[in-house]
């Protein structure tokens, strides 16, 4: 339709637009299913080809020499075939704007079982006459068949509607987060060279780099910007967050880094490496597991301080970054130089070096500066308040005497010797020879000097951050975990068995150590109560308002309760909760969940019952219910 000038209308306008569109989205999607299909291949292939090179010398057995190159050629051909058959099923979907990616996760499992399982071996037994087992294709291959998919279906769509071809976690995070990435690997990778070389040759052997710790090190580097991305999914947004005070980067990344720790450091990794360089995984070492955890703290740190540098530390340190490191420094400096003067040869700081790679005098001092800047740290929490409330040299040199005191009976005499004995040195415990009073140096000294630093800062800021850790809701979940997990762990241990401890060490292959076993069973303890206040917190003033409203009702209830819910209303409903909570925990995990992974790590000849049925076993957990929940309201209500 024209107007009277001849002119085209708006709606033919909008009817060229259109046809110009169908025309082009038909171009693409040829362009697309090629170049997608490309990508997805080469990256699938490459998975299979470091984890799973057998299935690739079968495949390339069927058309050449069996060389697992040439196999890696024919999985490109044959994934770019499959790729055409994915656009004539998803184009539709494609062109309406919508993604694919789960139409392309459903497509490579479908290939996973009907061409990984069953036309692939079936072809090569054909061809080659060898027979080609169900049990030689792996978990590798079927896995390249899904990452295939997955890749196929989300970029297919994109390259279609013109989408950034990122994962959408990515955009606008990328350059951050492979800079932060590099940063963390280095750090970790360091680790790795002094505390535990032989896992960076496992990264060495997956890329053909031989037994060298160096090409290793470089193989990491490039993993580490794979580990970072996770970061980037969840974790980076928090980091962005303006309105999240509490949520600093170095947190975050500690989190982060204890969920690679576990999942991947411990168990998917090491898998992982022994599959594909075809020995056996790497055993987990203290300073391996330490590199995980410190890889996300410092990628935390390093992404926040490219984001949002006013976030990249905790509130706590704020403002305090110099105090803490000056009082650290000149502490450790007085505490090394009194241990030096009172022992003839440097004994004291051999030991220390037990706590690190390997004995030396020189790395027992770096351990100790490493002690003096922990509980310089720790004084923030702990006692900076009673330094900050009337500032000045006096109340500093104070507070740190009596701060000292308390490392001096605590650290140097108990902690410290006890992890020093645990690691093969010969010292007293507790250590009562005077090299324990560094400690006492330490605090005083630190306590004037942060005094001192302090004093000038604090004048300057307008409104002083708070030296408490964390959130109150935080503090309570810890608080009341740890108590609760601290009295259950001494009912299992006197009124069972020291055995039930020894159990909980054996899920971490230390059966035979009870100090391990507290570890495992506190650690357990603080997972429990995180769950309890991600159910129960946000709503422990509902729940409140509903037992007063039914103590009201029912006079009996009221005579029980009434003075509690009173004085103390959050903390008793939370109590009550806890018991409830602690039974649902005693029957899930300690009667079934704990036996069943014991069982699962040592093996059912050395194992415990399933269901355990061991009455104080069972209250143990109903303890720790009661005392998580009192702890956790305490902390939140006052």
């Amino acid at each position: 339709m024209s107007t009277e000038f001849g002119g085209p209308t708006r709606a033919d306008r909008d009817d060229a637009d259109v046809g110009d569109t169908t025309s082009a989205g038909t171009g693409s999607v040829g362009r697309a299913t090629v170049l997608a299909s490309l990508v997805a291949a080469v990256l699938s292939g490459g998975l299979v080809y470091v984890a799973g090179r057998l299935f690739l010398r079968y495949l390339g057995a069927a058309v050449g020499n069996g060389s697992p190159l040439l196999g890696f050629g024919a999985w490109v051909v044959l994934a770019v075939v499959f790729g055409v058959g994915f656009a004539g099923v998803a184009a539709g979907q494609a062109k309406r704007g919508n993604s694919t990616t789960g139409y392309g996760l459903v497509y490579g499992v479908v290939l996973a079982v009907f061409a990984g399982l069953l036309a692939i071996p079936a072809v090569v037994t054909e061809v080659t006459r060898w027979e080609f087992p169900l049990s030689h294709v792996g978990v590798s291959p079927l896995a390249g068949f899904a990452v295939y998919g997955i890749v196929l279906g989300s970029l297919f769509w994109k390259m279609v509607n013109g989408r950034p071809l990122r994962p959408l976690f990515l955009v606008g995070r990328t350059i951050s987060t492979v800079l932060a990435s590099l940063v963390a690997g280095v750090v970790a990778g360091a680790v790795l060279v002094a505390a535990a070389p032989h896992h960076l040759v496992y990264f060495a052997l997956i890329a053909g780099g031989g037994a060298s710790v160096p090409a290793g090190f470089l193989v990491f580097l490039l993993a580490s910007v794979v580990f970072g991305a996770g970061f980037a999914v969840y974790p980076a947004r928090r980091v962005e967050r303006q309105d999240l005070p509490g949520q600093s980067g170095l947190k975050l990344g500690a989190t982060y880094g204890l969920v690679l720790l576990v999942l991947g450091g411990a168990i998917v990794i090491p898998q992982f490496l022994g599959a594909a360089t075809a020995f056996d995984p790497p055993r987990l070492r203290a300073g391996m597991l330490l590199s995980y955890l410190l890889f996300g703290a410092v990628l935390g740190v390093s992404y926040a301080g490219i984001e949002a540098p006013a976030s990249a530390t905790p509130a706590f340190v704020r403002g305090r970054g110099v105090p803490v490191l000056g009082g650290s420094l000149a502490g450790g400096a007085v505490g090394a130089l009194f241990i030096y003067l009172v022992l003839s040869r440097p004994v004291y700081f051999l030991g220390l070096s037990y706590l690190g790679v390997r004995p030396s005098v020189t790395l027992g001092v770096g351990v100790w500066f490493g002690l003096a800047v922990v509980c310089g740290l720790a004084f923030v929490p702990l006692a900076a308040r009673a330094v900050e409330y009337r500032i000045g040299l006096g109340r500093g040199l104070l507070v740190g005497t009596v701060y000292g005191a308390v490392l001096t009976g605590l650290v140097g005499a108990f902690l410290v010797p006890l992890l020093v004995r645990s690691r093969g040195f010969a010292i007293d415990a507790p250590n009562t020879q005077p090299t324990v009073f560094a400690y006492l140096l330490f605090g005083v000294v630190f306590g004037g000097v942060y005094a001192a630093l302090r004093k000038g800062r604090l004048a300057r800021e307008e409104m002083p951050t708070s030296p408490a850790v964390g959130t109150k809701a935080q503090r309570a979940v810890v608080f009341g975990s740890l108590f609760g997990g601290a009295v259950s762990a001494l009912v299992a241990y006197h009124m069972v068995s020291y055995v039930a401890i020894l159990f909980m060490g054996s899920l971490v292959g230390r059966a035979g150590s009870v100090g391990t076993g507290f570890a495992v069973w506190l650690g357990l303890s603080l997972l429990l109560g995180t769950l309890f206040a991600v159910a129960v917190g946000p709503r422990l003033e509902e729940y409140t308002r509903t037992v007063d409203e039914f103590a009201e009702r029912e006079a009996d209830v009221e005579e029980a309760l009434g003075p509690y819910l009173e004085s103390a209303p959050v903390t008793t409903t939370a109590t009550m909760a806890g018991f409830v909570y602690g039974v649902v925990v005693a029957v899930a995990i300690g009667a079934i969940a704990i036996p069943i992974a014991v069982n699962t790590v040592t093996g059912p000849d050395l194992g415990m019952p399933v269901p355990v049925l061991q009455p104080y076993f069972l209250l143990a957990f109903v303890v720790y219910g009661v005392i998580m929940g009192m702890g956790y309201g305490v902390v939140r209500e006052f």
